[in-house]
């Protein structure tokens, strides 16, 4: 009898790739600006409560360690207003678009299928406003019926 040996190969482990796509890195940078400002009100009671610590501790100077309770209060009293104004002004999300609009406006006209000839008009038109833009902060003398302009760009869009 043939006496044949099989090598036993266990299953290869395959690891699988993550791709991330522009809108997927989007969708999980909105759902974080979106869950701070789910957390907000937790962030307030929180201030709430460590203003009421600070007074108490006030009230009796005389502890062990009252410096660093107090300055370990006020420092994390800080902390937590300037989070919670940055949640309340938008901060967050204003600088996310300022830094990310253009990409994801032209990510997302390619996705939706636009055409290239819109897709060219509406960067010539992008370009003409920050040019406009640029023209009237440098305070040169433009005349300009912003009305008309935009009635223009309306239509080529639609």
């Amino acid at each position: 009898m043939n006496n044949c040996q099989f090598k036993f190969k266990p299953d290869k482990i395959k690891y699988l790739s993550n791709v991330d796509t522009l809108d997927s890195c989007h969708k999980s940078r909105i759902d974080l600006i979106n869950k701070k400002r789910i957390d907000c009100p937790k962030k307030k009671k929180r201030l709430e409560k460590l203003n009421n610590d600070l007074v108490k501790l006030d009230k009796i100077p005389e502890s062990n360690d009252y410096i660093n309770i107090r300055s370990k209060l006020i420092d994390e009293i800080s902390m937590l207003e300037e989070e919670i104004n940055i949640i309340e002004n938008y901060d967050d999300e204003i600088d996310y678009y300022s830094k990310t609009y253009q990409i994801l406006f032209n990510y997302y006209d390619i996705i939706d299928g636009q055409n290239p000839k819109e897709f060219d008009d509406k960067i010539n038109d992008q370009e003409n406003i920050n040019e406009l833009n640029t023209s009237t902060i440098n305070n040169t003398n433009i005349n300009f019926d912003q009305s008309k302009y935009l009635d223009k760009t309306c239509n080529k869009l639609d």
